[in-house]
């Protein structure tokens, strides 16, 4: 597996930071059948932080943990995305 480059490795100091949103959009306009359900995954990762897998699970019922990523299927496993979910740490 290909690790990240340098400009890739981003600090986030709020809670979410999607690397690579010139992709998603080129693939929006490439995969229109599926932009409906990725501008509805940015808004679950933007809106508020979750804490576990089991979290997201909640909401993407066909997100999968493989190897430390989370796997996004869409479209009935036509599309996937595939994330890094740094989760938030609870606070007492």
């Amino acid at each position: 597996m290909p690790s990240l480059a340098t400009s890739q490795i981003v600090k986030c100091y709020r809670s979410v930071h999607i690397v690579t949103r010139k992709h998603l959009n080129k693939a929006m306009k490439q995969y229109k059948d599926a932009a409906s359900e990725v501008e509805a995954w940015v808004s679950f990762v933007e809106a508020v932080r979750r804490r576990s897998f089991a979290e997201v699970r909640e909401i993407f019922k066909n997100a999968d943990s493989v190897d430390g990523y989370v796997v996004f299927s869409s479209r009935r496993n036509r599309y996937r995305l595939t994330t890094v979910i740094h989760y938030a740490k609870a606070s007492d």
